[in-house]
């Protein structure tokens, strides 16, 4: 007479397929989820790009001399983006609002929490490829996209 039921043995080498089978589709999503956030990422940097130009173009004066960043990286925050989260006022009053970011703890912040980091200095300054000449002398550059501040466990 048999016995009905699984062996250990038959029991053991299912338990090793079905991780076996987990482990690969993980990886799979946490490479989609990955490849997700640098676009985001990306998306988002050119947003706030355009959100200063487009502030340097509504301006009469046509001036971010008073965004200027001295040749440093700042980091995104509310207070010191405020000029295009319009909430801040000039010549021709209210600054609309051009660019609506999802704000976390003071800061707009990047896929992986980190601020985003940002750069407006004059023309005559150290002149990265990926910038946009704005007007009056200025160069705006974004760090694109972020990861690069990445520890390498959190690029994986």
């Amino acid at each position: 007479m048999m016995k009905k039921g699984f062996t250990l043995i038959e029991l053991l080498v299912v338990i090793g397929m079905l991780a076996i089978i987990t482990g690969a589709a993980s990886s799979t999503v946490m490479r989609a989820r990955t490849r997700s956030q640098v676009a985001r990422a990306e998306t988002e940097t050119r947003e706030i790009t355009n959100a200063i130009l487009a502030y340097e173009n509504w301006d009469d004066e046509r001036n971010l001399d008073k965004y200027k960043t001295a040749d440093s990286w700042e980091d995104a925050t509310e207070d010191k983006m405020a000029f295009i989260l319009g909430r801040v006022s000039n010549s021709r009053g209210n600054v609309p609002v051009l660019y609506n970011a999802a704000i976390a703890g003071g800061a707009i912040k990047d896929p992986w929490g980190k601020p985003y980091q940002y750069k407006i200095v004059s023309s005559g300054s150290a002149v990265d490829s990926g910038a946009d000449q704005v007007g009056k002398g200025m160069t705006t550059f974004m760090y694109l996209p972020n990861m690069f501040r990445l520890t390498e466990e959190e690029r994986k």
